[in-house]
């Protein structure tokens, strides 16, 4: 079953975390400083690059938005099918942080809005073979198959340090989404070409598909998340 392995195979672009997140992890507020009202923010990870705006409401609670995205394709031909990959990330939060000990330290829930394709990868024929709901379906030129993982709003808890002082500030968020993908297969065929026919004779090979994918990614129910942030309050 190669779409299902290929599309858990796609390279997923890394965010890296640097060693400044050290100077900005603290479990309690220093002498001479608070919190003030606005916070605006960069911020990459696994949910895009981007930015956000917060505003501390007090010593132990802040509210954010935020907004980012990062899409990463790629192209390959083996065995005489042409492999098309598109990922992406994307992030339309709305998040409120809570502060137990009124300092860096704090716990996130929140809720990323976006509807999002994560993957897709597409198949496109030149007369070869594919391997396809458990059978091999021949695909012609101008046909293709494609997998796609969809995701709908869901929402996200997790654990964070840094934007909570007032000035410079680096963050670090750790953290996971919530929600079950949708899973689609889906065909472009052309009046007679070979895919067409094997969809006639057998209707039910792309709902195999679809259940062989979605047996592959039912872990991606939850979607972890990594963020660094560097932002300025005052």
């Amino acid at each position: 079953m190669v779409i299902s392995t290929r599309v858990m195979g796609m390279k997923i672009p890394v965010i890296a975390l640097t060693t400044l997140v050290a100077a900005a992890v603290h479990a309690a507020p220093e002498p001479g400083r608070q919190d003030l009202g606005i916070l605006v923010y960069a911020v990459g990870g696994t949910g895009g690059i981007g930015a956000g705006v917060g505003y501390h409401i007090n010593d132990n609670f802040s509210v954010r938005g935020e907004i980012a995205s990062l899409s990463y394709d790629d192209t390959v031909t083996e065995s005489g099918i042409e492999w098309e990959g598109d990922l992406e990330l994307a992030t339309q939060g709305v998040f409120l942080d809570y502060k137990p000990f009124a300092g860096s330290f704090r716990l996130t829930a929140g809720v990323n809005f976006s509807n999002h394709s994560l993957a897709k990868l597409t198949a496109r024929g030149t007369g070869a073979a594919l391997d396809l709901g458990g059978g091999s379906v021949v695909v012609d030129p101008g046909e293709s198959v494609t997998g796609s993982v969809d995701y709908s709003a869901r929402p996200y808890l997790g654990i964070g340090w840094g934007l909570a002082r007032d000035g410079f500030t680096v963050a670090l968020d750790i953290g996971l989404e919530l929600g079950s993908p949708d899973i689609g297969v889906s065909p472009t065929t052309i009046p007679g070409g070979a895919l067409d026919l094997a969809l006639d004779e057998d209707p039910g090979i792309l709902d195999r598909e679809a259940a062989e994918l979605r047996d592959d990614l039912d872990k991606l129910n939850l979607f972890p998340v990594i963020k660094l942030s560097v932002g300025y309050s005052f």
